[in-house]
């Protein structure tokens, strides 16, 4: 059901039942038409709007705070990619082969995130993309540094690399 139809659905039951309360009005006798009578009810329906702000208050701020998170994870995973792609790019030719894999790791893993047709969910634990990251690292662990600071750029792209397989 669309939230346009549950919204129209609510307005019609509310409208509805003030027609009703009004009709069921005339029926009443007069001690439940006093003035104590309308302020009891006065106070109960504020207090239920006010409960009622509460809880929506309090829906909005989860869904605000869980986007939030998100947001960040996926922020996170960005910036560990550049700078995995920035680590193999120093580290020389040698490791052109896990660069292109990474750029199909990238290119998997955002179609999970954010598939193309509007109304399929994310797929957030696709076997496929979980198995070219692992690639990805059997690549890295399979390059032979020649030197100490080929030594460290693979230890620091092991790294980036175990970051990103640790927030997927």
């Amino acid at each position: 059901m669309s939230s346009v139809s549950v919204g129209l659905t609510i307005v019609v039951i509310l409208f509805g039942s003030a027609l009703l309360t009004m009709g069921a009005a005339r029926f009443l006798t007069e001690h439940h038409l006093s003035a104590e009578t309308k302020s009891v009810v006065s106070v109960s329906m504020a207090v239920v709007g006010t409960l009622s702000a509460l809880v929506l208050g309090l829906l909005i701020s989860t869904a605000n705070t869980s986007y939030t998170a998100k947001t960040q994870q996926v922020t996170q995973m960005s910036a560990d990619v550049i700078g995995l792609d920035r680590l193999l790019r120093r580290y020389g030719p040698e490791a052109q082969d896990t660069r292109i894999l990474l750029r199909r790791y990238v290119a998997a893993k955002l179609q999970d995130l954010f598939p193309a047709n509007p109304d399929q969910l994310p797929n957030l634990d696709n076997e496929a993309t979980v198995s070219l990251l692992e690639e990805l690292q059997n690549k890295i662990l399979a390059l032979h540094p020649a030197s100490d600071a080929q030594r460290w750029l693979q230890s620091q792209a092991l790294q980036l690399a175990a970051q990103a397989m640790a927030t997927r």
